[in-house]
C-alpha cells in the first residue's frame, strides 16, 4: 500500500537566502488545516513545486506516470527567452516572464548547492541575425516593437559584422541582427536531475512510474488521487501533468483545463573540437540554436500531432536546413541524438495556475514554450496560493476562469421600450425581442 500519512517536517528556510528572498516572507506560512499534498506530475514544473511545498513544511508526495522530467522538460532546450520572442499580444505576459528570469540566478544557485549537482546556468545572451533582404525588414519591424515596450529591454541592432564577430561560425550572408543580452540558458536536463536529487534529501516521496488515473472528488471537494489502481488521499492536489494535464478522470467538464499537445521534434549535433566555442544562443523564424558543452541543440517543430512524438524525415530536413542556412558548417557535423517532446500548449498558449472550482484542487499547467523559463516563478507561487490560500497577484491573470462563457446579461431596455410606458404590451414585446 502507498502510505497515505508521514510525520515528516522539514524546517523553514530563512528567507533572506537566495532565491527565497523573491518569494517573500508571507509565502512561508501556511494554513493549519492544509499539510499533506499530491502533485501529479513531475516535470520541471511539478519538481520545482514539490521543492518549495517541502521547504514550507509539508508532507509531500509526487507522482509520475514515467520517469520524472524525461517529457517535455528533458525535450526543450533550456532557453530562458524573456526578451527576444515577444510578440504583439502577449504583451501581457511579459511582466510573468522577466520576473521568473530574475529569478533563475539565485533558482539555479539554490538548486546546485542543495543538491550538490550542476545546472550550468549561462548568461551568454541570444542572436537573432537576418540572412535576407526580407528577414532584415521583418526584424527592424520586430526591433521596433521591442523598443517600445515599456519596461525598456536590454535589446540592441548590430550590423552583419558585429554578430559574425560575436558568433564566427554564422553564414556570411548575415545581414544584421539583433543581440539579446538577458535572454540566458540552462541545461534543463541537468536541472531536473538535481531536482530529483533534492527533492529526496527534503524527503519528497516520488513514485515514478505511476500513471494517475483518477481525481478523488468528494462533491466539490477533492481527497485524493487513484494511483496504480490505489486511492491516495491527501489535504491537497495539484496538477502538474503537463499535456496530460486533461486526461485525468473524475472532473466535471468546466473544470478540464484545455490543454492540448503540441509536438516539437529536436536533435542535437555533435560540435568538432577543432570549431571555435559557441557561447551564444542563435534563433531564427525557423530554427533555433543552443549550445550545451559539445553539442548543439537544434530545434524545434511545431505540429498539432495529438500525442505522437515519433521523428520524421520531414522534420529533421527542416531542422537541419534551419541549421545549415544560419551555419553552413553544420552540414559535416554528427547527429548525435533526435528526440520529440509534447508542449502543453492552451487555447491562448499563456499558463494556467490556481482554482480549478473545485476546493483542495489547484493548477499549475499549461506552460507551452515558457515552462523551463517559468518554473521558479511557478514553483515560488503556487507553493505561497497553496500555503496561505491566497492567489498571488503575479497569478491572478492566468487562472482556468479566463476559460469560462461569460454570463449572460439580462436584457437591455431600449428607448422604444421605455418611451412607451404605460401602453399596453409595448414593455413585453420589446424584451422577447431583445432575447432571441
Amino acid at each position: 500500500m502507498l502510505r497515505l500519512e508521514s510525520t515528516h517536517t522539514q524546517a523553514l528556510p530563512d528567507p533572506t537566502l537566495h532565491f527565497y528572498t523573491r518569494c517573500g516572507a508571507k509565502s512561508l506560512t501556511r494554513q493549519d488545516n492544509v499539510k499533506s499534498i499530491i502533485i501529479v506530475g513531475g516535470g520541471i514544473i511539478g519538481l520545482a513545486t514539490a521543492w518549495q511545498l517541502a521547504k514550507r513544511g509539508f508532507s509531500v508526495r509526487l507522482f509520475d506516470r514515467g520517469q520524472a522530467g524525461r517529457q517535455a522538460s528533458w525535450a526543450a532546450a533550456g532557453m530562458l527567452s524573456q526578451q527576444i520572442e515577444l510578440r504583439p499580444g502577449y504583451e501581457t505576459l511579459m511582466p510573468l516572464l522577466r520576473q521568473s528570469a530574475a529569478m533563475w540566478p539565485g533558482f539555479a544557485a539554490q538548486l546546485e548547492a542543495e543538491s550538490g549537482r550542476p545546472v550550468n546556468y549561462r548568461t551568454c545572451g541570444t542572436l537573432v541575425p537576418a540572412l535576407n533582404d526580407d528577414e532584415l525588414r521583418q526584424l527592424r519591424h520586430n526591433y521596433r516593437y521591442l523598443q517600445s515596450l515599456t519596461p525598456k529591454l536590454a535589446i540592441e541592432w548590430v550590423d552583419g559584422e558585429a554578430m559574425r564577430s560575436l558568433c564566427p561560425l554564422l553564414a556570411r550572408t548575415v545581414r544584421g541582427g539583433l543581440v539579446s543580452t538577458h535572454d540566458h540558458q540552462v541545461d534543463n536536463r541537468l536541472v531536473v536531475q538535481a531536482l530529483v536529487v533534492v527533492l529526496r534529501k527534503v524527503d519528497v516521496e516520488l513514485f515514478e512510474h505511476t500513471a494517475v488515473s483518477e481525481l478523488l472528488l468528494d462533491g466539490d471537494c477533492c481527497r485524493g488521487i487513484v494511483a496504480g489502481g490505489r486511492r491516495v488521499l491527501a489535504d491537497h492536489t495539484i496538477v502538474a501533468a503537463g499535456a496530460w494535464s486533461r486526461q485525468l478522470g473524475g472532473l466535471p467538464p468546466e473544470s478540464l483545463p484545455p490543454v492540448r499537445p503540441v509536438k516539437g521534434q529536436v536533435l542535437a549535433l555533435e560540435i568538432p573540437s577543432v570549431c571555435q566555442p559557441l557561447t551564444h544562443v542563435i534563433t531564427s523564424t525557423k530554427t533555433y540554436l543552443a549550445p550545451k558543452g559539445n553539442r548543439l541543440i537544434v530545434g524545434a517543430t511545431v505540429e498539432e500531432e495529438g500525442f505522437d512524438t515519433s521523428i520524421t524525415s520531414g522534420g529533421l530536413m527542416d531542422l537541419l536546413f534551419g541549421a545549415y542556412q544560419l551555419m553552413p558548417g553544420t552540414r559535416e557535423w554528427r547527429v548525435a541524438e533526435t528526440w520529440a517532446g509534447l508542449r502543453p500548449g492552451t487555447y491562448d498558449n499563456e499558463p494556467i495556475f490556481g482554482a480549478s472550482g473545485i476546493a483542495g484542487l489547484t493548477y499549475a499547467t499549461g506552460h507551452y514554450r515558457n515552462g523551463i523559463l517559468l518554473a521558479p516563478i511557478t514553483a515560488c507561487k503556487v507553493a505561497e496560493y497553496v500555503a496561505t490560500g491566497t492567489l498571488p497577484t503575479e497569478l491572478a491573470n492566468y487562472t482556468l476562469a479566463r476559460f469560462s462563457p461569460p454570463s449572460p446579461q439580462p436584457p437591455q431596455l431600449t428607448d422604444a421600450a421605455t418611451s412607451g410606458a404605460g401602453k399596453p404590451g409595448t414593455l413585453a414585446k420589446s424584451i422577447e425581442g431583445a432575447t432571441q
